[in-house]
C-alpha cells in the first residue's frame, strides 16, 4: 500500500456503554467517556462503495456502504463492533479483513444515520 492513498485521519471507537432504564431496555449511554475513543488518529482510505464493488460487498455483508483501508497497528486489534469516526460521520464495523501479509486491514462498514437536533424557534 502506497502512503499516498491514505488520505483521510480517522478514529476508532470502541461501542458505548449501555445502561438500562426502568422497564429494562437496553439504551445507549447520551454521555460516553473520552476513554471509549482509541488512543491517536489514523491514516486511512475512506472509499463509498457502488456499482460492482458494492454488489460483490453485499455478498460478503448485506449493508456495506463503505470500505475502509488502512495499516494494521501493532499490539491493535480492530474489532466488528467497534466504530469508524471520519469528519462528523460514523461508521459501524461489520467486516475486518487482513490481507494475507497481516500489513493492511480492508474494513466493511455501515454508515449510520447521523441525529440532527431542531430546536424550537
Amino acid at each position: 500500500m502506497r502512503a499516498g492513498q491514505l488520505r483521510h485521519r480517522i478514529g476508532l471507537r470502541m461501542p458505548t456503554a449501555t445502561t438500562a432504564n426502568a422497564y429494562g431496555e437496553n439504551i445507549d449511554d447520551p454521555d460516553p467517556v473520552a476513554s471509549q475513543t482509541v488512543e491517536g488518529k489514523f491514516w486511512a482510505d475512506v472509499t463509498p462503495l457502488s456499482g460492482s464493488e458494492l454488489e460483490s460487498a453485499r455478498q460478503v455483508q448485506s449493508a456495506v456502504t463503505h470500505q475502509v483501508r488502512m495499516r494494521t497497528q501493532p499490539g491493535m486489534t480492530v474489532y466488528p463492533s467497534w466504530q469508524v469516526v471520519f469528519n462528523a460521520r460514523t461508521f459501524e464495523i461489520l467486516s475486518v479483513i487482513p490481507d494475507r501479509l497481516n500489513r493492511e486491514w480492508v474494513i466493511l462498514c455501515r454508515e449510520m444515520p447521523s441525529v440532527v437536533l431542531i430546536e424550537n424557534q
